[in-house]
């Protein structure tokens, strides 16, 4: 049976393709034009400018002042990528350059958070200081040779070590150094005292913190006074007391048991003799020998 084609079905497929073709054409360029000006006006319109920079901190800056990070966040905003396109929208805001630039140039300062306020256009920079819990020094025990004594049959050669405290160092809550100090010798400040062959230089960890926290509980739980210790290894913690003597801590194992041990030692053998005491050895579990 013959079949019979009209014009219009011949054709009307190809206008149907045309007709979608021109509506992408449209369409497409009316999206890329809107684009276009979505991306100029948030990259040279004034209206999205940072307006404001906000400094928040608990409490007054010592090492430095406000208007030092409102400097290094300013400086930063005014720079260009590919010396073109500026960053001091609110929405190209260099964020964590300006964070890592602030974390460098002060090493006082632990932590730095930076919010986006799209109310008044301005930043937020929230500063978090790093907060001393003593000094740490690195020290070395060195040998020194005396003059040697003659005899007509041998020479005796005597030597005696002395200890050499290097450069000190505020150090935080979680064993980071990040400013020098001075060495103070006092009951009321915390003195850390480090013997490893190690390079410190700031913002470097020298205590692990959990020593920075057995050290804690042992001024909090120890029945005699210490306030300085010399960090030996992560086995060997050894703590000076107020008379001079000792105690060798072995920070491996429970801290409770360590007191209690001390505290039996002291009551039941040294009694009041501590003025005789070299020291008192804790660091064998479920042994105390002392001198």
């Amino acid at each position: 049976m013959p079949v019979h084609l009209s014009m219009s079905n011949i054709f009307f497929p190809k206008r149907k393709k045309k007709r979608l073709s021109f509506k992408i054409i449209i369409f497409g360029g009316l999206f890329f034009c809107l684009l276009g000006v979505l991306i100029y006006f948030s990259i040279w319109s004034s209206i999205l400018q940072i307006k404001k920079i906000e400094i928040k901190s608990e409490k007054n800056p010592i090492y430095y002042n406000n208007n030092e990070i409102i400097k290094i966040a300013e400086e930063k905003l005014a720079e260009k990528i590919f010396n073109i396109i500026p960053q001091n929208t609110i929405i190209l805001a260099p964020i964590d350059e300006i964070k890592n630039t602030i974390l460098d140039k002060f090493s006082e300062i632990r932590q730095v958070n930076i919010y986006r306020n799209l109310s008044d256009m301005g930043l937020t920079i929230e500063i978090e200081e790093r907060e001393s819990i003593g000094i740490w020094c690195k020290f070395e025990e060195i040998e020194r040779i005396l003059e040697p004594i003659s005899t007509s049959t041998e020479e005796v050669v005597e030597k005696i070590k002395e200890i050499k405290i290097g450069h000190c160092f505020q150090i935080d809550k979680e064993g980071v150094i990040y400013r020098k100090s001075l060495l103070v010798k006092s009951s009321s400040v915390l003195n850390i005292y480090s013997s490893r062959n190690q390079s410190a230089a700031i913002k470097d960890t020298v205590v692990p913190l959990k020593i920075i926290n057995f050290i804690s509980e042992i001024k909090e739980k120890a029945p005699v006074l210490m306030s300085e210790f010399n960090f030996i290894s992560i086995e060997d913690l050894r703590g000076i007391t107020f008379w001079g003597w000792q105690v060798y801590f072995n920070p491996a194992y429970s801290i409770d048991s360590q007191i209690k041990a001390l505290e039996i030692v002291l009551d039941e053998q040294i009694k009041e003799n501590y003025t005789s005491l070299e020291y008192i050895d804790l660091r064998i579990e479920g042994r105390i020998y002392y001198k």
